[in-house]
């Protein structure tokens, strides 16, 4: 890797291409493609025209994409009107953004992300486009909307937002920094550590990287700024000016109404909970685990104090808080949460909520996950008196270089077989292959034949002979792997064309959206990459697409 790396401070390649098993993710059914429903999001028109330099091109369908909660594929099929009652279209979200402008005078188009190291995975990017798109084809079509994207400052998952995966000449690195153990402090507010360098240093190495394009991450990640002074920067750069609202909770700004929310929530506490537990139910009777587990004496709100996020938690009669002695009612808990140097901090479940009371949210932009947990999130909207948005799939978009494209073109791999490469694309099976499982077969069938006349000698021997058909078929089974595996192995080009799709497309057998970040594309694919991506960022309910880049 060339310059020494400082303690703390990772840097490693990593393995994509070791064996995945059927790379089917287990908590997903096997579904068939359904493809009717690309028309539930059609009557939302398309933004802006393409960018010259980037060509849409394709359709993966969500079902054939790991990892996708079940409850997602429903939503966007329709078939999950009891859990998402609005449909994912234009006519529903125009209808609620009237509603809100005749209600609270204005109305918002929102998204959010946690602030990840050189502005996250790409998906951040995309959400945040697809927000100031949507907001500004409203006001097109005469309703007075903007866009608000949400810095999850307030999370306190150090070690997820201090690291991300990278491409250094030619291959994926994981990079990440050193977070204190055990830390309960805002992750948002960290501060960037002076090891970063270290990853820069390892980025000047290659000699294709950019040098203007490096040196602008390097000045808005250099040690010291917090992690949200920097996501933000990052892609606040990318995005035409004013498009966006960027929100970090933790300013002070949102503090009093933060306080006057959580006022209600807390005195409301019962209802929440009970709320949560039927929604949990009902997720379960239909066939879906909640996405977001509660343990016993859940409650879905934190304390920040003395700059740590303390756990509430309510056992049906009074609130406790980790790391506090005794118990609280819902004023003194207000009380503690009121203090000058504390304040009150949402949980996952209850984030949705107090977006849409601080904004007159009419559109909320989610990825897949983010949705399946806004199923138990919704009557919370009801509890709380606070209208609930109209929620759209985030854009899924992968981002295909002329090296990947021409592999899979070699490989006759079809868009919806991108997460299947290796059974769309198998090997040559060698001529002896076929042999040896005939040879299975055939000793099975002998030594099976064996069975009545070892029996009329000793019953008690026919386990033995059992035993010994399986040894033997095991081994020639094992023997068949490793000639096919070896002879996999001779076909260095199909080998090498593979692994290049891996790398740049599925890393990890994930869509590299959720691995590799806008620093990444960057240093590929130039400046141009971000103009070509912001203008394709749409919200569709059929599945991910290219976007292609010479």
């Amino acid at each position: 890797m060339g310059s020494p790396v400082p303690r703390g401070t990772r840097i490693e390649t990593l393995s994509l291409f070791a064996s995945r098993g059927s790379g089917v993710d287990d908590r997903r059914q096997d579904h068939t493609p359904d493809l009717a429903v690309p028309g539930t999001l059609g009557r939302t028109r398309r933004l802006v025209e393409r960018a010259p330099d980037a060509i849409m091109h394709g359709v993966i369908p969500f079902e054939a994409i790991p990892g996708i909660p079940p409850l997602f594929l429903a939503f966007v099929r329709g078939q999950a009107p009891g859990f998402f009652p609005d449909p994912p279209t234009s006519a529903a979200v125009d209808e609620r953004a009237r509603e809100l402008l005749r209600r609270r005078g204005g109305a918002v188009v929102a998204a959010g992300q946690q602030a990840g190291l050189f502005g996250g995975p790409l998906l951040s990017l995309t959400k945040a486009a697809a927000v100031a798109r949507l907001a500004r084809e409203m006001r097109e079509r005469g309703i007075e909307a903007r866009g608000v994207f949400w810095v999850a400052s307030e999370d306190h998952d150090l070690h997820e937002v201090a690291q991300a995966t990278l491409i250094v000449k030619g291959a994926p690195e994981k990079v990440a920094l050193p977070v204190p153990g055990k830390n309960f402090q805002p992750a948002g507010t960290f501060a960037v550590p002076g090891e970063i360098a270290t990853i820069f240093a390892t980025l000047r190495e290659d000699p294709a990287v950019p040098s203007d394009i490096l040196a602008r991450f390097e000045e808005t990640w250099k040690a010291g700024r917090t992690f949200a002074e920097a996501f933000h920067g990052t892609l606040e750069v990318l995005l035409p000016g004013g498009t966006l609202e960027w929100v970090d909770p933790l300013e002070g700004r949102w503090r009093a109404e933060e306080v006057e929310f959580f006022r209600r929530v807390f005195r409301r506490a019962g209802e929440v909970v009970s709320a949560l537990d039927s929604i949990d139910g009902k997720l379960r009777d239909a066939g879906h685990g909640p996405q977001v587990a509660r343990a016993e004496h859940d409650f879905p709100a934190f304390v920040i104090e003395e700059g740590v996020r303390r756990k509430i938690s309510w056992n049906g009669r009074e609130f406790s808080v980790h790391g506090h002695g005794g118990a609280f009612t819902a004023e003194s808990l207000l009380e503690l949460v009121s203090e000058k140097e504390n304040r009150p901090s949402a949980a996952a479940l209850l984030r949705p909520v107090l977006q849409s009371h601080l904004f007159p949210v009419a559109a909320e932009i989610l990825g897949p996950s983010e949705l399946a947990y806004h199923a138990q999130t919704a009557p919370l909207f009801d509890v709380l008196d606070t209208a609930r948005p109209v929620f759209l799939p985030r854009p899924h978009l992968l981002p295909r270089g002329a090296r990947e494209r021409r592999a899979l073109e070699a490989l006759g791999i079809a868009d919806a077989d991108l997460f299947r490469l290796r059974e769309a694309a198998p090997a040559d099976v060698p001529a002896v292959s076929p042999k040896i499982q005939a040879l299975e077969a055939e000793i099975a069938e002998r030594i099976g034949g064996l069975a009545g006349d070892v029996r009329s000698v000793d019953p008690t021997l026919e386990p033995v002979l059992s035993g010994a058909a399986e040894k033997i078929s095991h081994q020639l089974s094992r023997l068949r792997e490793k000639v096919e595996r070896a002879a996999e192995r001779r076909d260095v080009e199909r080998v090498r064309r593979l692994e290049t799709i891996e790398t740049f497309l599925t890393p990890g057998h994930a869509p590299a959206d959720r691995v590799y970040g806008p620093l990444t594309y960057l240093l590929r694919f130039g400046d141009g990459f971000a103009p070509a991506i912001l203008k394709e960022a749409e919200c569709r309910a059929d599945g991910a697409r290219f976007v292609d880049f010479e």
